[in-house]
C-alpha cells in the first residue's frame, strides 16, 4: 500500500492548514532574533506555545502517517500497525 501522506506537512496542506509553515516561519523568526539579542519575556513565551503546537501538529501528522502504513512480513502478508492504547 503507498502511504497516502509523504511526509507529515502534506498531511496538513492537503486539508487547507499551512500551520505548520507559519509556525516554522514565526519559530525561525525568533531564532534569528535570538541570535542578534536576548528575547523579551513575551517573545520567551511565544516561542515556547509555538514550539508546543509545533510538536502537536507533527505528532498528529506522524500519527497519519503512521495509520496508512502497512507493513508487510517475510511471507507477504500485510500488517497493519496495532494502536497503542
Amino acid at each position: 500500500m503507498i502511504e497516502k501522506y509523504s511526509n507529515f506537512q502534506s498531511f496538513f496542506y492537503e486539508r487547507g492548514y499551512f500551520k505548520v509553515e507559519k509556525l516554522l516561519k514565526r519559530i525561525n523568526e525568533l531564532a534569528a532574533i535570538k541570535k542578534q539579542r536576548e528575547l523579551t519575556q513575551s517573545e520567551l513565551e511565544e516561542r515556547t506555545k509555538l514550539r508546543e503546537e509545533y510538536i502537536k501538529l507533527f505528532r498528529a501528522g506522524f500519527e497519519q502517517q503512521l495509520e496508512n502504513t502497512v507493513f508487510v512480513d517475510e511471507n507477504g502478508n500485510e500488517i497493519k500497525r496495532k494502536k497503542d492504547k
